[in-house]
């Protein structure tokens, strides 16, 4: 009998859902259909994607098919929108990632004991997978935290929003990765470098300079639906280990 909770990760995660859904201000039917899409591809997309969520896998699928398959998809009356969901998406990961940094996951290198920004940990995650009392790592987690939010403001601020929102985070994660205790996606990071590129490629022929229009709105179904985002990721219930 599988005993189900709730992880600090998954909390982390649902919060961040939440502002995300705040931040949007509403959802459309295609919007909630095309993130559960991307759900499902992303556990075909690495090694490792079968049993848990990985969140350069995520961006493998869901910008570009944001931009694909949305209403109108050759003109540029739903980039405003698209621009809001971008902001959305990179405000919840920086939330989503606070989760990683408590519970140890998703963690750089290990590092020496005295590094100044290592940080240690002796009961969490990590310990447990490599079975040992007490490790230090690089702040890989921190740094992404930082640059998901700068990313954010940029997106926010340029007109070119969009655009740099592939490049960026295509530079993220190609960054962060070489400090990494785990390579992403198994080692199969290139595909998410692929997608995020062509994603601001084709952004630019569709959307070109996109202004903001944030309007965000408070909506109890937001707090359902966090929840169950918070149950989900806090027990690994994925598409594929379900299938």
């Amino acid at each position: 009998m599988t005993n189900y909770t709730v992880t600090p990760y998954g909390l982390c995660f649902g919060v961040g859902i939440f502002i995300s859904s705040i931040l949007i201000g509403h959802y459309t039917w295609q919007l909630l259909g095309l993130v559960v899409l991307s759900v499902v591809l992303q556990s075909f997309l690495c090694d490792t994607c079968s049993y848990q969520y990985t969140y350069a896998s995520i961006l493998s699928a869901l910008p570009i098919l944001l931009l694909l398959l949305s209403s109108d998809p050759f003109g540029k009356s739903s980039c405003s929108y698209l621009k809001t969901i971008l902001i959305a998406i990179s405000v919840g990961a920086a939330i989503g990632r606070i989760g990683c940094y408590v519970v140890g996951c998703c963690s750089g290198g290990e590092c020496p004991t005295d590094y100044p920004l290592g940080l240690k940990y002796t009961d969490s995650f990590i310990n447990r997978k490599f079975n040992v009392p007490s490790i230090t790592v690089y702040p890989s987690v921190l740094l992404e935290i930082i640059l998901q939010s700068v990313i954010a403001f940029v997106v926010w601020k340029s007109d070119y929003g969009i655009q740099l929102y592939g490049i960026l985070n295509m530079l993220l994660l190609a960054l962060t990765n070489t400090w990494r205790m785990e390579k992403r996606m198994g080692g199969n990071e290139i595909i998410s470098y692929g997608s995020l590129l062509l994603f601001s490629v084709l952004s630019y022929w569709k959307c070109g300079p996109t202004a903001s229009k944030l309007k965000p709105q408070f909506k109890w179904i937001y707090l359902f639906a966090s929840a169950v985002v918070t149950f989900i990721t806090s027990n690994d219930i994925n598409f594929s280990s379900k299938k």
